[in-house]
């Protein structure tokens, strides 16, 4: 499902990078990255981790 979704946001991703520059979508996406997996790290009920 990871896969799935970090190669579906291949499109918006670099349309994005194209509007807006590459550094800029890198620091969001690793920030994304970040706060996913803290958010794996605390929450507790099945349907948040799916959120997560």
């Amino acid at each position: 499902m990871s896969n799935l979704s970090q190669q579906g946001m291949f499109l918006i991703g670099g349309t994005l990078a194209d509007r807006y520059g590459c550094k800029p979508m890198i620091l969001v996406g690793c920030a994304l990255r970040t706060v996913a997996c803290a958010l794996l790290a605390v929450v507790q009920p099945p349907s948040a981790l799916v959120v997560a």
